[in-house]
């Protein structure tokens, strides 16, 4: 006989499909954070600073 799914493997496999991917999560918050800086006409400089970190970190943070 065939495989047989139970509702708790159909909720699973639902679950997985509407589940966003942690990369594009870390991908949207990059370019929030990237676009409200030049928003508000801060430089990736002014901005690492204000938050106190290094430029190079927060533009890693902004390319996600």
């Amino acid at each position: 006989m065939g495989m047989q799914m139970t509702t708790g493997d159909i909720e699973d496999i639902g679950m997985q499909a509407m589940t966003p991917d942690i990369e594009d999560i870390i991908r949207d918050i990059g370019k929030t954070i990237r676009d409200s800086r030049k928003a508000r006409g801060l430089s990736a400089a002014d901005l690492a600073a204000r938050a106190g970190m290094g430029r190079m970190t927060l533009q890693r943070i902004e390319a996600g």
